[in-house]
């Protein structure tokens, strides 16, 4: 009974809370702060307007020209299939180029194009919703229908709102074209980036200069330069190497992702922050020290693999776990790190992560709680995200793993979790 209940939620009612509800409460909490003398929505917003499907399009190229034209390649770890997929390898220079492009057309339209973004944000994200939509109808077609890889992963009792929801395949091309670098990181990461700087012209058009606002900007700008600049790292986390191209995934990243990641920047417009210039100035220390922390983590166990461990780490020979795991094409061994950072906790990467979630919140203290809506947000998905990383690793190294978190006995925060 218990396994039907629980089946019965996974399948069917979380998928259609998901698919059915969450497009509208994202539109409902982006007009939430709207200026009441702003002109009023549409009744046809769903559809979106003209200038919201021609920022779908003209992004949607964009992207696209970036993942076709002739660039360095990079490899991901190989799937369970047997397949090592391979992305293209010019994220920071997609990243630079775009930002710049942007910079400029603001520049030329003495900041109208960033106007024009945050007030038709909600058209935008309509836009974005339905393209996405159709966008995971295909891919859950072709998935059934005209897989490029063969995959066992679903029974063939398995709903197909939960196949849409979850995704099928787990590296789909389209056009040769990997879907998921695609939504993540070349659509989803990137107008993160744009909306940003877009809210700070709206805001500096409407209230002025706003050290808060500044801030609030320039730290999360730095955390996504980071990312573009560790963009190949990312292929081998969970988003890629566990998550399906369906509509949680490539949804979450076209639509809630530059709604929602960037809804701390998008209500300080109407809601300026209040704080002093030199509380805004030890917020942005402490938030690139968080920023510095957690790409130092990562940047740790790169070197680590990269040097297949014959290096230094805090000046002295990293200790390790010889570990065996089995994949398509046979039995491996690799390393699993219990030195340094990696010493300290297995996931002590999300510590910073969420830290700095946080500071840029903080520039908003005294607006209320909308400001920390994503840094509540953030810290409930890592913490999620711990526990299938670590089921994950369990599958994946058996008695190695259970070797590990004996070394390594801390989850996320020394002494405490």
């Amino acid at each position: 009974m218990a396994s039907a209940s629980s089946r019965l939620i996974r399948e069917y009612l979380g998928p259609s809370v998901f698919v059915f509800s969450f497009p509208f409460l994202v539109i409902f909490l982006l007009s939430f702060p709207r200026d009441r003398n702003a002109e009023p929505l549409s009744s046809r917003v769903f559809l979106g307007n003209p200038f919201s499907w021609s920022v779908v399009i003209l992004s949607s190229i964009w992207a696209a020209i970036f993942l076709k034209v002739k660039a360095k390649t990079t490899k991901g770890p190989t799937a369970p299939n047997g397949l090592t997929p391979t992305y293209v390898d010019n994220g920071f220079f997609y990243y630079v180029v775009s930002t710049v492009t942007f910079l400029v057309l603001n520049a030329m339209t003495s900041g109208k194009i960033s106007v024009n973004i945050y007030n038709n944000l909600v058209y935008i994200i309509c836009s974005f919703s339905l393209f996405a939509f159709s966008l995971c109808i295909y891919l859950c077609y072709a998935g059934i229908y005209f897989p490029q890889h063969k995959d066992n992963f679903f029974n063939n009792d398995v709903n197909i709102l939960f196949k849409f929801f979850r995704g099928i395949q787990l590296h789909p091309r389209i056009f040769g074209m990997d879907v998921k670098q695609f939504t993540n990181c070349r659509m989803g990461l990137m107008g993160w980036q744009i909306l940003i700087i877009a809210y700070f012209f709206a805001s500096l058009e409407r209230n002025g200069w706003n050290s808060g606002m500044a801030v609030n900007v320039v730290l999360q700008s730095v955390y996504i330069a980071k990312f573009f600049w560790w963009e190949a790292g990312y292929f081998t986390t969970l988003d890629i190497t566990l998550d399906r191209a369906g509509y949680y995934l490539c949804w979450g990243c076209l639509v809630f992702v530059p709604s929602f990641y960037t809804f701390t920047s998008y209500y300080l417009v109407t809601n300026p922050p209040i704080v002093s210039d030199l509380y805004s100035l030890c917020v942005l220390f402490a938030g690139l020290l968080c920023t510095y922390l957690n790409y130092d983590i990562d940047l740790q166990k790169q070197i680590f693999k990269g040097t297949g461990g014959e290096c230094k780490i805090w000046g002295t020979k990293p200790n390790y776990i010889v570990a065996e795991y089995r994949d398509a094409k046979g039995v491996h061994k690799t390393r699993l790190l219990t030195s340094g950072y990696w010493g300290v906790s297995r996931h002590l990467n999300y510590v910073f992560e969420i830290a700095l979630s946080l500071c840029w919140a903080l520039v908003g203290l005294g607006r209320g709680v909308c400001p920390f809506f994503y840094a509540v947000y953030i810290t409930i998905l890592l913490l999620h995200r711990i526990y299938r990383d670590e089921d994950k690793c369990q599958d994946k190294y058996g008695k190695y793993w259970k070797l590990y978190c004996q070394r390594v006995k801390y989850r996320l925060i020394p002494y405490v979790y």
